[in-house]
């Protein structure tokens, strides 16, 4: 009744405001419905359009009742059902009779555990011929009653092309059987015919390292008696000659130099052939270098009376880095072709630059240029110019000589060091023969070597004998010891030797030093260790800043850096020599400990020699001359073996003189041939040649006092 009450008391409006507010509510509800079926609608297009489209087989089937409930366009093709044919069939019928139990098991388990992944099997078309394929089945659980949806794809090509591939591979393994045996037969006659190219290409090793040897001999032997030739043949052209006299002698000199070329350049093919010649790497003046060359041929030019220019770039760098004895070969070898084979007109040498030279770390490449108004080349002989043993024809060979080795070996030459060679030639006007080098560039250390080696060369200070320098020797091979003794000895000091460090510790306890050279690696103590020792103090607090110069065999930026890393001062590598004896000291004693006072070495005694003869004057003046004449034409041989890079035969000839030296008691010639072995032994060509004129000069000496 209170309800009926209530609801009668209501107004109409608000009948009506509560109509209109259902009557809203109503509509949204509806809308939402709408767009709620459309979204469903949108999905079920969505999935029909992808279960229409699917390139794999399709099928929905009932869990319980194994009926096949759908199936999509692809599943009916590959089996060749239509759509209510596919749908009135259960799952079995869809496979082979012999497959059924183990497909009905499958089904199961795909059931209980919620599907099976890429199940091989079989299917059965329509027709009853069967189709393999790969199976993925998923359960679903969604929906009024639980499906299986199966995706199925026709696999039949892949397999059939693995059985092919597997025929394939069984008719391969049985040709590669086959194939196996053919090799194995030809590895046994492989086998025996490498056995027998080992011992024809040993046997060819040892024939080469044969002529190698023989050659290198033969072209020894022959310097020996030739060298006597030239140096005869200079030392009768400084007599008095007549003319047809001079002129004999002339000749005689000339064929016997171009003989020594000839051999020259056997033996440097020689090496080349069996990949010997090694280059040098070293600093040194470019421009001096090339300047060198043309005094070499001052006499020529001038006997031919040809005009000879000399252009040096201004652009280049005035030290580099390479072997300068073979640029200097080379040039030799083209100026000297250009000036025999240029009767009139001129000669000329230029050298430029072939880098802008602004990266600092790019080589310098220097181009070489040789030009002449000669002969020139027949341009079909051009090509072959550079071969062995070649020259323009036979008639070049019968009126100007020459073996044709002279351009191979300087193109080889140029090539490893790294540059490349060429000729441009008209026959009749001349020819320009160019070569490009590749230089590394010079440091400031190696530019200050440089200077000072090319200072040393002006003269030797050998002969000077220093003030109370105190040197102590720190090395463990006796032998070693024994020859790092005689240098300083030579040098003009004396010096301490101590076993290693342990020793070198006690002697700087008990003496002051003002240098101590320190072999790196010894037993009981080493260098490094006894270094370090040293700069603790544990020698002596007086011996504690004593300047140390490593000896070390191991000569790597790692191994210097552990030397002054201990406290060495400087080190020199080994085999150790004067002048680096000498170049190490500059550098780490001060001025006042090396100045040196000169003294004056008596060229011989005369005495002496007539006490060794008994008393025989006359014998002893007779022995005397023989040996400065011997010695006078031993030094003109040795100079034209020093400009000829033969600095094995200048020390086996200084030795000869050291030897007669010592027999008639010329003290200073024993000091001077020994240094000029030294020289001869770095190839220090300018300091040698010193040697060679002070030798002249005692000579001269000698004889005034005999």
């Amino acid at each position: 009744m209170a309800g009926k009450k209530k609801n009668q008391a209501q107004s109409p409006q608000q009948l009506i405001d509560a109509l209109r507010g259902a009557q809203a509510d109503l509509a949204a509800g509806y809308e939402a419905m709408v767009e709620a079926h459309a979204e469903v609608q949108g999905d079920k297009s969505l999935f029909e359009e992808i279960f229409s489209g699917s390139r794999e087989a399709i099928f929905l089937v009932d869990q319980e009742t194994t009926a096949i409930v759908g199936a999509n366009p692809r599943a009916c093709e590959m089996l060749d059902y239509s759509l209510e044919e596919m749908t009135s069939l259960h799952q079995p019928k869809l496979f082979p009779e012999n497959d059924r139990e183990k497909m009905k098991q499958n089904f199961l388990r795909a059931v209980e555990t919620g599907g099976v992944d890429r199940l091989q099997a079989r299917m059965r078309r329509s027709n009853g011929d069967p189709v393999s394929v790969s199976i993925t089945a998923h359960a679903l659980t969604t929906g009024e009653r639980p499906l299986m949806v199966a995706f199925a794809r026709d696999v039949s090509e892949r397999l059939a092309a693995e059985e092919e591939l597997r025929n394939l591979n069984k008719t391969l393994e049985k040709r590669v059987a086959e194939r196996t045996g053919e090799i194995e037969r030809s590895n046994d006659e492989l086998e025996k015919t490498t056995i027998k190219a080992r011992r024809l290409a040993l046997e060819a090793g040892e024939a080469n390292a044969a002529k190698s040897s023989f050659i290198a001999n033969l072209t020894h032997e022959l310097r020996t008696p030739l060298n006597a030739v030239i140096g005869m043949s200079d030392l009768l052209l400084d007599m008095e000659l007549g003319d047809e006299q001079r002129e004999t002698a002339e000749i005689v000199a000339s064929s016997g130099r171009g003989l020594l070329g000839i051999i020259n350049d056997i033996l440097d093919f020689s090496k080349i052939e069996a990949g010997k010649l090694d280059l040098e790497h070293e600093a040194f003046h470019l421009a001096d270098t090339v300047e060198s060359v043309t005094d070499t041929f001052v006499f020529q030019i001038r006997q031919k009376s040809l005009e000879f220019t000399l252009h040096v770039d201004a652009a280049l760098p005035e030290f580099v880095v390479g072997d300068q004895g073979r640029l200097h070969q080379v040039l030799v070898n083209l100026v000297g072709n250009a000036l025999k084979f240029t009767e009139k007109g001129e000669v000329s040498l230029r050298v430029t630059c072939d880098t802008d030279g602004k990266n600092p770390f790019e080589p310098e490449r220097v181009r070489f240029e040789v030009t002449d108004t000669g002969i020139g080349i027949p341009a079909q002989i051009q090509e072959r110019l550079f071969q062995a043993f070649t020259q323009a024809d036979s008639s070049t060979t019968r009126k100007y000589g020459g073996t044709g080795l002279g351009l191979n070996i300087s193109r080889q030459l140029v090539e490893k060091m790294g540059g490349r060679m060429g000729v441009q030639s008209v026959e009749n006007e001349g020819s320009t023969f160019w070569f490009t080098v590749l230089f590394a560039k010079a440091n400031k250390d190696q530019i200050s070597e440089a200077e000072n080696a090319a200072q040393s060369s002006e003269g030797s200070m050998a002969r000077k004998r220093a003030k109370d320098l105190r040197i102590l020797l720190v090395e463990d091979n006796m032998v070693n010891q024994a020859v790092a003794m005689g240098m300083l000895k030579k040098l003009g000091y004396t010096a301490q030797g101590a076993t290693d460090g342990k020793d070198a510790l006690k002697m700087l306890e008990d003496a002051d030093f003002d240098l101590v050279f320190m072999d790196v690696q010894m037993p009981i103590v080493g260098g490094i260790e006894a270094t370090e020792m040293i700069r603790e103090g544990k020698a002596g607090g007086r011996n504690k800043n004593v300047p140390i110069i490593a000896m070390t065999a191991h000569a790597t930026k790692k191994d210097r850096q552990a030397c002054l890393d201990s406290g060495m001062d400087d080190y020199i590598p080994k085999p150790i020599s004067s002048q680096l004896i000498t170049e190490a000291m500059n550098r780490t004693l001060s001025p006042a400990l090396l100045e040196r006072p000169e003294v004056v070495i008596e060229p011989f005694s005369m005495e002496k020699l007539i006490v060794s003869l008994g008393g025989d004057i006359d014998m002893a003046g007779e022995i005397l001359d023989v040996f400065v004449s011997d010695t006078r034409l031993r030094l003109k041989t040795i100079t034209g073996a020093l400009h000829n890079y033969d600095f094995e035969f200048v020390v086996q000839e200084a030795g000869a003189i050291e030897c007669g030296a010592q027999n008639v008691f010329t003290e200073s010639m024993v000091s001077l041939s020994r240094e000029l072995a030294q020289a001869a032994e770095e190839r220090q060509i300018d300091f040698a040649l010193s040697f060679v004129e002070e030798m002249d000069l005692d000579l001269e000496r000698i004889s005034q006092k005999a």
